[in-house]
């Protein structure tokens, strides 16, 4: 009878580990950068979430062009799409801590609401990734929202944790 206890235990004891439940890792808890995109709760308000990309390109454009294309398709469930795919950049130039960012033509003909959320996407997730401290928008050379003739920094994005959007 013991025999038969110790094997029956000795099974049990080498099938329980596969039968454990597998923990799902998310996007948000890999190592990256954080990529800002609107999330919508349970009663359709919408506010800004993210998630964590890794972005292996190491120059200056190459790093803003792959964290644009990761704003455009987040990967997280729920993800509610803000940055337009027709949105892209003339210029980037990094001197001196500022990242100044040349929109095409077609920044100039989103919405006011639009412009001041497709912005604070991208500044977020561009400031977040370390490679300048101040951030310049233009669209074809001249000044853009949400700050004319200033600079954005983390300072000036004012976002909290969950902070609604109407």
């Amino acid at each position: 009878m013991k025999r038969i206890v110790c094997i029956l235990m000795a099974v049990l004891s080498l099938c329980l580990p596969g039968c454990t439940a597998r923990r799902q890792v998310t996007v948000r808890e890999t190592e990256g950068v954080k990529i800002y995109f609107i999330r919508k709760d349970e009663d359709g308000r919408k506010y800004i979430d993210y998630e964590k990309r890794d972005i292996a390109v190491e120059s200056t454009e190459g790093r803003v062009e792959e964290i644009l294309a990761a704003l455009k398709a987040p990967k997280s469930k729920g993800a509610y799409l803000e940055v337009p795919e027709h949105i892209g950049f003339d210029n980037i130039r990094l001197s001196d801590n500022v990242l100044y960012l040349d929109f095409s033509r077609s920044y100039r003909y989103l919405s006011a609401e639009a412009t001041v959320i497709v912005s604070t996407l991208i500044c977020k997730s561009l400031l977040e990734d370390g490679m300048a401290e101040y951030i310049k928008i233009t669209c074809e050379g001249e000044e853009q929202p949400p700050l004319y003739g200033g600079y954005i920094s983390k300072d000036s994005l004012h976002t909290q944790e969950k902070i609604f959007i109407e």
